[in-house]
């Protein structure tokens, strides 16, 4: 056996030279694919120690298991085994993975003779003769491995060395790839991180002003519903014009859904009609070269569920099933079921003993490829082009569907569709419907009530209604205006109706001032959005009553008798 120590002066000068060379070059491979380098670095690898075979792996999954990243073309040439197989335990890896459980260089110059960490070759194996494994330890952590094998002469601690540095050379250039790899990921989740930040103030500003637009619009509604003045033939196109800004309403609700500003309410619902009426909008923005079919059951219990929420849920799925279809057409079929658990075929067997409803949308689209199943419902990850999509709605969904108590699966092949089964929890002591509630009659008085709101539109609006319903109404659009006149006649009013955002003067500050004035004076405060005000936090400040916007005009006659005449408990 040659025996080359590394501390040969002789030696070390023939490293550096050998080295020289190939670290410049492999230098030139930054910013390429991890297995090119690999490929080149095995290739050098081989040479240098005179070894006809070999390969290079990463120690991934908690150090538990090497990963071979290349193989030398050789062993690949002459090796029938199955290739397929990239992946080993390192426990039980035997020789091969010797150096990673010893962390030192590991030489058998006699692969035929015993060893206790030989445990055989697979059938097919290329045949072995020497072998060499050396890893490559990061502060202190197993990293990588280079293994080479069949050299004519002995392997020696030259060859150790040398494939040592020629190696962490390697694990430099990699690192620091992947460093700047995931530094460039983690800068462009925090872009689209500002960006949805972006919407959301965005989102909530819009709010605002839609929320008094629609406000308008389905209040003069109810009105002309509830004070026809001749207008009594008309009332199926009035109850359209409400229905259209109800519709609008729950569009406002599904922006601040998905900013994640408004309050959620869950409550006893059956959702089939939720679900239709989402299918209603849907319908508008999705070709005519995609079929929707409906499959819904109305006899389905009752669940606690978020409406809003609801409606992001179909709205969502349906739009990823029409973008698997946007070029070639197709089907989307939306169904609610009841889950008979009676029936032994049903698979819902490994679900959860309340799960009762199980809502499906399904679509005979591209389908999802098995390797990226696993994928589908982790943020930002997305098949759509940049421009189409930030990878947040299955996320969202999923999110969605958890706070409901409930699973969400995916059942697909590729080219043959994709079906994405939601599964809701329904207490049996809740699977009745709920009750439709009657139409509640207006409640009407005669006190003294003062309104505030910076929108001319909206004032004339809750003036005329309350006028209408007996009460003494006056109005500001500036809020000072309003605490000026008030301080001027305090015991000209009843009760305070204002709005929440105005300029110079909010409504929690305009009521801090009035209450000051007058302790005990009702004060009813209504918002279309906002990021410092909740109902708690009004009501904490002595407010009555907190509104959201658009306000409902039947909800706003109850609200109102409800200040002027507490309830004594």
């Amino acid at each position: 056996m040659e025996n080359l120590e590394f501390d040969n002066n002789k030696n070390k000068q023939d490293i550096s030279l050998l080295s020289l060379d190939i670290l410049l070059n492999l230098y030139k491979y930054r910013n390429r694919p991890e297995k090119e380098i690999c490929d080149y670095a095995l290739e050098q690898g081989i040479k240098l120690t005179n070894s006809n075979l070999g390969f290079i792996g990463f120690v991934v999954e908690d150090d538990a298991v090497l990963e071979v990243h290349s193989w030398s073309k050789e062993a690949m040439a002459q090796c029938s085994a199955d290739k397929q197989s990239l992946k080993f335990d390192i426990i039980n890896g035997g020789i091969w993975t010797l150096g990673v459980k010893e962390r030192k260089v590991s030489i058998i110059n006699n692969y035929n003779d015993q060893h206790p960490a030989k445990h055989g070759s697979p059938t097919g194996h290329v045949e072995l003769k020497r072998f060499m494994g050396v890893p490559i330890l990061d502060r202190n952590r197993v990293v990588m491995l280079i293994g080479v094998a069949n050299k004519e002469g002995y392997y020696n601690s030259f060859d150790g060395k040398f494939l040592q540095l020629l190696m962490e050379n390697v694990w430099t250039v990699i690192k620091r790839d992947r460093t700047e790899n995931e530094r460039a990921s983690l800068e462009k989740q925090f872009r689209r991180a500002q960006k949805l930040e972006a919407l959301g103030v965005l989102a909530g500003g819009i709010a605002h002003e839609f929320n008094n637009i629609l406000s308008v619009v389905e209040g003069y509604g109810h009105m002309l519903l509830n004070f026809p003045s001749g207008y009594e033939n008309d009332k199926e196109k009035i109850e359209h014009i409400c229905n259209a800004g109800r519709r609008g309403t729950e569009l406002v609700k599904q922006i601040l859904t998905f900013t994640r500003k408004n309050e959620q309410k869950f409550e006893v619902q059956d959702i089939a009609p939720i679900i239709k009426d989402s299918l209603k909008m849907i319908r508008v923005t999705i070709p005519a070269m995609i079929k929707i079919n409906e499959d819904i059951d109305e006899d389905c219990p009752a669940i606690y569920a978020d409406t809003t929420h609801i409606h992001q849920i179909v709205t969502n799925l349906c739009t990823n099933a029409f973008h698997s279809m946007e070029e070639t057409g197709g089907e989307i079929t939306v169904s609610l079921k009841y889950i008979d658990r009676g029936d032994a075929q049903s698979p819902i067997t490994k679900y959860k003993e309340d799960y009762r409803v199980k809502l499906s949308v399904c679509d005979t689209g591209q389908g999802v490829p098995d390797e990226i199943k696993e994928k589908v419902f982790d943020p930002f990850f997305t098949t759509k082009e940049p421009g189409k999509g930030t990878g947040l709605g299955l996320s969202v969904i999923e999110s969605i569907v958890k706070q409901h108590g409930g699973d969400i699966s995916l059942l697909s092949e590729a080219g043959k569709g994709a079906s994405f089964d939601i599964f809701f929890p329904a207490p049996k002591k809740l699977e009745n419907k709920a009750p439709v509630p009657e139409k509640s009659i207006l409640r009407h008085g005669t006190e003294r009530v003062l309104v505030v709101d910076d929108e001319f539109m909206i004032t004339d609006l809750y003036k005329n209604f309350l006028n209408e319903l007996g009460y003494s109404v006056t109005v500001f659009n500036c809020p000072q205006e309003a605490l000026n006149n008030f301080s001027s006649n305090p015991d000209d009013f009843d009760v305070v109706f204002t709005d929440f955002s105005m300029p110079k003067l909010s409504g929690i500050q305009l009521s801090s001032e009035l209450l000051k004035i007058r302790p005990n004076l009702p004060i009813i405060v209504a918002t279309g959005y906002s990021q410092t005000i909740t109902s708690q936090k009004a009501l904490s400040h002595g407010i009555k009553a907190f509104m959201l916007k658009p306000v409902l005009l039947d909800k706003l006659a109850d609200v109102i008798r409800d200040a002027l005449e507490p309830q004594v408990i």
